[in-house]
Parts: structure tokens; sequence; C-alpha cells
């Protein structure tokens, strides 16, 4: 079982399943796996239409590199 970690109010925002995990302030923000957010998010509207263009059909690592690729997320 994983550890598990109380979570404040103003943290919920930076909650999602899935192995895809994303944070974002308004104007930029990070994204990874599995809480792992190594990539800067740039573009917070062009990842959501990526990732619910690509869901279900390609493994998060290839959406993580279709990102990449579009320059929608940069390692810092």
């Amino acid at each position: 079982m994983a550890d598990r970690k109380m979570i404040q109010e103003e943290e919920l925002e930076s909650v999602n399943g899935g192995q895809i995990t994303y944070c974002w302030n308004g104007e930029t923000g990070s994204l990874g796996m599995n809480g792992n957010n190594t990539y800067r998010l740039l573009d917070k509207a062009a990842f959501l239409k990526v990732y619910n263009e690509m869901f279900g059909k390609f493994s998060d690592a290839e959406i993580i590199k279709e990102l990449r690729n579009q320059g929608i997320i940069k390692k810092p």
C-alpha cells in the first residue's frame, strides 16, 4: 500500500489521478509521472487538448513525448 498524506484544501488543484501529474500556478506549472514533475509546463490548455486527444489510445510515456515534441513541456 502506498504511503498516505493528508491533503490541505489549498493543495486540491494539484492533485489528479493517473500516472501523468501536473501542477499549475496560473502562468506556468510542472508536469511529470507519478508526482515526479520534472518538466516545466508552459501551456495548460495545449496540454489538456493533447492529453484528451491521446488518452486511452497511447501510453502516458507517449503522451509526454508528444508534449515535448510540441514544445508544451520542457526540461528546466
